[in-house]
């Protein structure tokens, strides 16, 4: 079911974007701190792939892909004010 697995990846990294975005914009609104955290995107999305291929052997695609969607997906438990 890897098109299940893209979803929830989708919808989590997506919600994570979002929630970030607002968290950098409550904590300071300069353009230096979105910079900062627009490189720590970039940063992630060419890491976490060679990061992820390092579990494939063991745990398999889906694992790997249904692992990252939850750790995606519990954006949507942070409580904001």
């Amino acid at each position: 079911m890897p098109l299940l697995a893209f979803f929830l990846i989708g919808a989590g990294g997506g919600a994570a974007v979002i929630g970030l975005i607002a968290a950098v914009s409550r904590i300071n609104s300069s353009g230096v701190a979105m910079g900062l955290f627009n490189t720590g995107i970039y940063t992630g999305l060419g890491l976490i792939p060679i990061f992820g291929s390092l579990f494939i052997g063991p745990l398999g695609y889906e694992t790997v892909f249904l692992g990252s969607a939850l750790v995606l997906l519990t954006i949507l438990l942070v409580k904001f004010e």
